[in-house]
């Protein structure tokens, strides 16, 4: 019965239309009009709608978690110290968070989707060394198990959450895809090393891995320098409030020009910024960006923050002047205490 069956399947894939003529070599999605040997038929791919429709809701679910796990991690020292509110820090996470994903998110998804499993174990018609590698539902496996790579990461963001735990989302996606590969295929179906010379071949999962050793090392070491700079050139000076609204314009020249270099040289393939302009374009581009939001905020945010900081040094004297009085709690205090 099961070499009858394989016969047959040797004779479907040989008798497709679009095949290039060598067995096991067809286009994928297959049409549902093949009709096949003995009144079998091939499926068409709307059976599988569901999985979009679900795929589509554990995205939202997924980006919950990111909201409630990762953005807090990140704005948890802006509401921390005060520096905004809580419903400021939800509003800006909201813009940004999409602008990021929007303008340099594409190389990032290019990687977590090629990069962490061997996407070949999933083709029906790839070949290795002349054997077929895939199975012909490998394209179904596949869907599923980004499905799954979905809810399991998800459900672990929402766990932590739950339990007060910081936890990356880059950590938790790529442990799901390569559970998958591992429960597909073993250790072969996930891209521990990717091909290539030198660096190139860090762009699997080990140079994932390495990545979450190295990023704490180099963010470990700009904030000791950049604490350092603002220690020493600002805090310890007589007058540091002034020292910091006159060079608050640097640091936002240098977060744009930053910023909008990746934009430029890395950002969304489909805006093509990279093949329009050459690196030192790019460096140009981002200058005259960083060097025009200095002086936007120079005239715009430097005298709110001058008038803010007015109105908080003469709250700071009445206090002084009346010791005796009832202190009032700043709202973002009030919330902190009501959380716990």
């Amino acid at each position: 019965m099961m070499e009858r069956l394989s016969a047959v399947g040797r004779q479907v894939l040989d008798t497709i239309p679009g095949s290039s003529g060598n067995p096991g070599e067809v286009a994928w999605p297959i049409s549902s009009d093949i009709q096949l040997l003995e009144g079998i038929q091939i499926p068409t791919t709307d059976q599988y709608l569901w999985l979009v429709v679900v795929g589509g809701l554990l995205a939202f679910f997924m980006a919950w978690g990111i909201g409630a796990n990762d953005v807090a991690n990140a704005f948890a020292t802006s509401v921390g110290a005060g520096s905004i509110s809580l419903k400021w820090a939800i509003a800006l996470a909201s813009v940004m968070e999409f602008a990021g994903a929007v303008l340099m998110g594409a190389h990032v998804t290019s990687t977590v989707r090629k990069s962490i499993m061997n996407v070949d174990y999933f083709d029906p018609v790839q070949r290795v060394d002349g054997e077929g590698t895939g199975a012909l539902n490998g394209p179904e496996v596949l869907m599923v198990g980004n499905v799954i790579a979905l809810l399991a990461a998800g459900s672990w963001l929402v766990v932590a959450t739950a339990l007060e735990m910081p936890v990356s989302t880059t950590h938790s996606i790529i442990g799901s895809f390569i559970g998958v590969g591992l429960a597909y295929r073993g250790g072969r179906a996930v891209v521990w090393l990717s091909d290539g010379d030198g660096i190139d071949k860090l762009k699997g999962v080990v140079g994932v891995v390495a990545s979450w050793f190295i990023s704490p090392i180099l963010s470990a070491l700009f904030a000791i320098v950049i604490f350092m700079v603002v220690r020493h050139g600002v805090l310890r000076r007589s007058n540091p409030a002034k020292l910091a609204l006159l060079t608050a314009p640097i640091w936002y020249f240098l977060a744009f020009t930053i910023t909008m270099f990746f934009i430029v040289y890395k950002g969304s393939p489909q805006l093509k910024l990279d093949k329009r302009f050459s690196v030192g374009e790019a460096v140009g581009i981002s200058i005259g960006t960083g060097l025009l939001a200095g002086l936007v905020s120079w005239f715009t945010i430097l005298p709110f923050q001058r008038k803010m900081l007015e109105q908080w040094e003469e709250a700071e004297i009445e206090k002084m002047k009346n010791p005796g009085a009832i202190k009032e709690k700043t709202k973002t205090a009030q919330a902190l205490e009501r959380i716990g």
